[in-house]
C-alpha cells in the first residue's frame, strides 16, 4: 500500500535582525507565516554572556527588545 504523509509542522522562518526603535519597521521579532497548527513555541533569548533575558511560549514570540521583566535591553547580539 502507499504511505501518505502530510507535514503539518512547518519550519519557522525567523528574521536574522530586528530594530526595536519604534519606527514601525521590524520593531518586533516574530516568525514569518506562523502556522495555525503550531500551538506554542518555547523561546529563550540569551545575551552575549549567556544570560537568559527573555522567555515566552507564545508561538508568535513577539519580542520587542525588552527583558521578560519589561526593561529595555541595549543594542547588541542576542541568541
Amino acid at each position: 500500500s502507499n504511505r501518505v504523509c502530510q507535514d503539518v509542522c512547518p519550519v519557522f522562518v525567523l528574521p536574522n535582525v530586528f530594530t526595536p526603535n519604534n519606527d514601525g519597521v521590524n520593531d518586533v521579532f516574530r516568525p514569518g507565516n506562523c502556522s495555525v497548527f503550531v500551538a506554542r513555541a518555547q523561546t529563550v533569548i540569551y545575551n552575549r554572556w549567556g544570560v537568559a533575558v527573555f522567555e515566552t511560549e507564545d508561538r508568535q514570540i513577539n519580542w520587542d527588545g525588552r527583558s521578560s521583566s519589561g526593561v529595555v535591553l541595549p543594542s547588541g547580539l542576542y541568541y
